[in-house]
């Protein structure tokens, strides 16, 4: 993975800030953050929210995205996702081979 240990612990730290205690959440890095040889780019983040309609779901994006961007000082995709919906393309890949970084205080633990 091309973040190093302090951006992860940004992420975590802007995403519990910004995030509300109630939701159950779940964080993935998947994209070119995955690939070694890969220079640049910008930041792919999955985050699942459990039980969110579409208006939590968009206010999210909304309002977590340009902090994670401003915290990073560099672009960041964000695809939000509620698991019990159905998958979009982009979301089931990032399901499926992203890697979890972070997750809600109400979760198990990250493996």
């Amino acid at each position: 993975m091309r973040l190093t240990p302090a951006e992860q612990a940004t992420i975590r730290s802007v995403c519990h800030s910004h995030l509300p205690a109630d939701l159950i959440w779940r964080l993935r890095v998947f994209g070119s953050c995955l690939d070694e040889q890969a220079r640049g780019g910008d930041v792919d983040l999955y985050l699942e929210l459990e039980g969110a309609d579409a208006t939590q779901r968009a206010a999210v994006a909304r309002d977590l995205r340009p902090s994670l961007e401003e915290a990073l000082d560099r672009p960041v995709d964000l695809v939000v996702q509620d698991p019990a919906h159905p998958l979009k393309a982009v979301a089931a890949i990032a399901r499926e081979q992203g890697i979890p970084i972070a997750q809600s205080d109400s979760c198990e633990q990250v493996s």
